[in-house]
C-alpha cells in the first residue's frame, strides 16, 4: 500500500487512491479532447465514432463513480474536509489551553500557530485536489454526456434529412 496522507483520526487518503484520481482527471481530458477533434469530421464520419466515444465514456463514467462516492464522503455541506479543519482548530486550542493560555486567548491566537497553519496549508491543497476531482466528475457526469447524446441525435437528424434528399 502507497503513503498515507492522515487528515484527521478518521480520515485518510492512500497514494493508490490518489493517483487513480490523477489518472481519472486525465482520462477526462482524453474524453473531451476526442469530442472537440470529432467535430471536425463530416457526419458520416462522426456518427460511429461518437458511437464509441459514448460506449467508452460511459463505461469510465461507472468505473470512475466508485472513487467519485469517496471522495464525495469528505464534503459535508457543500464544503470539503470541514470537519477536519474543525478538528485541527479544536486541536490546536486544546493544546494552548494545555500549555496555560486561557481560552479566550487560544481562540484569538490559533489562526496564527505554526501547527494550525501548516495543518491548514495541507488541508487546503488536499481540498483543491478534491474539488477538481469532484468538478470533473460532475462535468462528465452531466455536460459531457448530455452533449454526446446531443451530438448523435442531430447528426442522426442530418443523415436521416440527406438521405431524402
Amino acid at each position: 500500500m502507497g503513503k498515507i496522507k492522515k487528515l484527521s483520526d478518521y480520515t485518510t487518503l492512500d497514494e493508490k487512491f490518489i493517483e487513480v484520481c490523477r489518472s481519472g482527471i486525465k482520462k477526462f481530458d482524453e474524453f473531451t479532447e476526442r469530442y472537440v477533434e470529432l467535430g471536425k469530421l463530416e457526419p458520416i464520419e462522426q456518427i460511429p465514432l461518437l458511437e464509441q466515444l459514448k460506449r467508452e465514456h460511459s463505461s469510465f463514467i461507472y468505473y470512475f463513480g466508485r472513487h467519485f462516492s469517496r471522495i464525495s464522503k469528505y464534503r459535508e455541506a457543500g464544503e470539503f474536509l470541514s470537519s477536519e479543519r474543525k478538528e485541527l482548530k479544536s486541536t490546536v486550542i486544546s493544546e494552548l489551553i494545555k500549555s496555560g493560555t486561557n481560552q479566550t486567548q487560544a481562540e484569538k491566537i490559533v489562526y496564527s500557530q505554526q501547527k494550525y497553519k501548516e495543518g491548514m496549508s495541507d488541508i487546503q491543497s488536499i481540498r483543491e485536489f478534491l474539488i477538481t476531482v469532484y468538478e470533473a466528475y460532475q462535468y462528465h457526469l452531466t455536460v459531457m454526456t448530455r452533449s454526446i447524446h446531443q451530438s448523435m441525435s442531430v447528426l442522426q437528424k442530418e443523415m436521416d434529412n440527406l438521405k431524402k434528399l
